[in-house]
């Protein structure tokens, strides 16, 4: 459709639209001959027109045409789609027609594999068997691109290998073929350490497992193997080999420990006034295998390294929990006076405890009360009464005793409050209100400037429990805790239509705010009937005053939200049209699209080729080409639209023009 502007003398105009029509296109038919195998390259093509004006010429799969008698035939062709397209003498061209080439049969063969033998080797191969009833001689590959004419490929790790193999006539074959390896040899020690000090009776034992059982181990280099997994040594590092029945080695080091040598001293406790068995020894072990017991004569253990004895020379004997011993002499000396010092009242927090302390070298002790101690027969019991206690100490040695009091202070423990519960809009802050403490602790410290402090500010995202412990100014410190909640509301967010939008000067259209908000302010003011509402009406400006409004929503408690949206003015009614685009799917500038202004509908978007051959057309706004005619890429050149748009008034907008395609 061409059209024709006539303009006379005064400026007066008037338009006529001519038809052009298109001749009939050129029609063909086609056979096709299969490859006489798969992999061969001799099959064909052979093309009969149906009309136009010989002589003709011939295109295969894009390539430049080329002429030929009738009917025409490619040859030597593969297996697979191809299109052809046929052009006679005046310049009319066929449809692009395509035409399926068959392949012929593939060759198929066996093959030997050798698996791998440890994991993670190379020892696999692969031997291709040559094709049977297939010309030889033959090439193998296990890529397809790389061939050789040997039928082993050795070195090969475990995996599933492709396996290509091709006579000399070009058929070719195509063979899966697995190569497994066992499972990676490994193996756990586990380590008995030696007995006693200096012996050689440690045990390091292994258990293996992946390869291939039965398993053999030698330890330190040793030229014997054994079956056995467990080998008995003194302390030590070790070497151990592991090897499985494909002959496949592991090692492990292992770490034969010993105990430290068993030792012993004692400190004593004179015997005092009558002369009894009120003498202490009091024997320090170390090293050896915890725990000890202890003896006087060698024979008859105890499990306390506490013995009241007379004055006198002593051998103390010690032994561990695995039978090593050693022994040493003491003596207990003997002292004539009993002392008992008076000790200092104590202090302590409720719900805390305090050790007595004791001056003494008495052998009885009897504490009263009882009430809120925990052994009336220590020298140093702990107390933990829960009021202020006053507590007496009878000291006896033999037939002397002796008095002594004590007080212990119980400070009553101080009751933390946390404050009121918040609550506050995302973004906000709370400052916590915390009495009844000198030191305050709050928990979770997150969100919060500072996890100590009466008063800390909390700026949360989400709804936050706080426990606050707190300590007096002497150092006692809560027994309770309590709580408080910072409650965070849910961010408000507001909806803007339109986002983003095109128009002319003097277009009026309604801007809408979606939000849970009651209350609404606009800005700028200008073009708005309405800074206060959701919906207000927008009168658009002069050209090049393109302008971003932004609302913000406040809800019943306070939270608020924004929402943008942007108006782009050009002059119109009219539509825009870009000179170039290039559709190669990088997402910018991909399709030929028209930009209408104020335009309500097209009659018509059409865009044509050079020989005048429609590729495109649509009556869809924001509709565009691609860039292709029946799904095939157009190649780079100059190509030619027309457009007709009707605008909201109802007036006819007609304009035309060229684009260049790029790739």
């Amino acid at each position: 459709i061409h059209t024709v502007l006539i303009t006379d003398f005064v400026g007066c105009t008037r338009s006529i639209n001519i038809t052009v029509m298109a001749g009939p296109p050129i029609t063909a038919t086609n056979t096709s001959l299969a490859t006489t195998c798969f992999g061969a390259a001799n099959g064909a093509i052979t093309i009969t027109p149906a009309n136009g004006v010989s002589p003709f010429t011939f295109s295969l799969d894009g390539m430049p045409p080329v002429a030929g008698s009738i009917p025409f035939t490619f040859s030597n062709l593969g297996a697979g789609m191809h299109n052809y397209q046929v052009f006679d003498n005046v310049g009319c061209a066929s449809q692009i027609y395509p035409v399926m080439v068959n392949s012929g049969p593939g060759l198929s063969t066996t093959v030997n594999v050798t698996h791998v033998l440890c994991n993670g080797d190379n020892t696999g191969s692969i031997t291709v068997n040559p094709p049977p009833l297939a010309i030889a001689p033959f090439d193998y590959s296990l890529d397809g691109v790389t061939w050789q004419t040997g039928p082993l490929f050795s070195g090969l790790a475990a995996n599933t290998y492709s396996v290509y193999f091709r006579s000399v006539n070009g058929c070719q074959g195509l063979l899966p073929v697995t190569i497994t390896e066992p499972a990676a040899l490994t193996a756990v020690a586990a380590i008995t350490p030696v007995r006693c000090n200096g012996e050689t009776n440690g045990v390091v034992t292994i258990s293996s497992s992946g390869g291939v059982a039965p398993y053999q181990y030698s330890i330190n280099g040793g030229a014997s193997w054994q079956t056995s997994n467990s080998f008995t040594r003194s302390a030590g590092i070790h070497t151990v080999l592991i090897r499985d029945a494909n002959n496949c080695f592991i090692s492990r080091v292992v770490t034969v420990t010993e105990p430290s040598v068993l030792s012993a001293f004692s400190s004593t406790v004179n015997a005092s006034c009558d002369g009894g068995n009120d003498g202490r020894i009091i024997v320090n072990a170390s090293g050896g295998n915890a725990s000890y017991q202890y003896s006087l004569d060698g024979v008859n253990f105890q499990s306390s390294n506490l013995f009241n004895v007379n004055p006198g020379n002593y051998t103390i004997w010690v032994r561990d929990n695995l039978g090593c011993s050693t022994f040493f002499t003491t003596t207990v000396g003997l002292t004539v006076n009993l002392f008992l010092n008076p000790q200092a009242d104590a202090d302590m927090c409720e719900g805390k405890s305090v050790q007595l302390q004791t001056s003494s070298n008495a052998t009885i002790y009897a504490w009263s009360p009882r009430l809120g101690l925990s052994d009336t027969t220590l020298a140093n019991p702990v107390a933990n009464p829960a009021i202020s206690s006053q507590y007496t100490l009878i000291a006896t040695l033999g037939r002397c005793t002796t008095y002594d009091t004590v007080i212990v202070n119980v400070h009553t423990a101080p009751v933390p409050d946390a404050g009121p519960d918040g609550d506050i809009c995302y973004g906000k802050s709370y400052q916590l209100q915390g009495t009844g403490g000198f030191i305050y602790t709050w928990t979770p410290s997150i969100y919060l400037n500072t996890s100590i402090g009466a008063n800390p500010i909390s700026t949360p995202t989400r709804t936050t429990i706080y426990t606050l412990s707190i300590e007096d100014a002497i150092g006692c410190k809560s027994l309770i805790t309590d709580e408080v909640k910072v409650a965070v509301k849910r961010t408000m967010k507001v909806n803007v239509f339109p986002f983003d939008t095109l128009a002319h000067p003097g277009t009026q259209f309604q801007l809408q705010a979606v939000s849970p908000g009651i209350t609404y302010s606009w800005s700028p003011a200008a073009g708005l009937s309405n800074t206060s509402v959701a919906n207000p009406l927008v009168t658009v400006g002069a050209i090049g005053d393109d302008i971003t409004y932004e609302v913000v929503a406040i809800d019943g408690e306070g939270c608020k939200a924004e929402g943008y949206v942007r108006i782009r003015i050009y002059k119109g009614p009219d539509i825009y049209m870009p000179t170039g685009f290039t559709p190669n799917g990088d997402g910018l500038n991909d399709r030929l699209i028209p930009v209408p202004v104020g335009i309500a509908s097209y009659n018509y978007f059409r865009v044509f080729n050079r020989w005048g051959q429609l590729v495109f057309s649509t009556k869809r706004l924001n509709e565009g080409w691609d860039g292709k005619i029946a799904g095939k890429e157009q190649a780079t050149g100059t190509y030619v639209w027309i457009i007709e748009g009707v605008t909201k008034d109802n007036r006819v907008i007609s304009k035309k023009g060229t684009v260049t395609l790029i790739r």
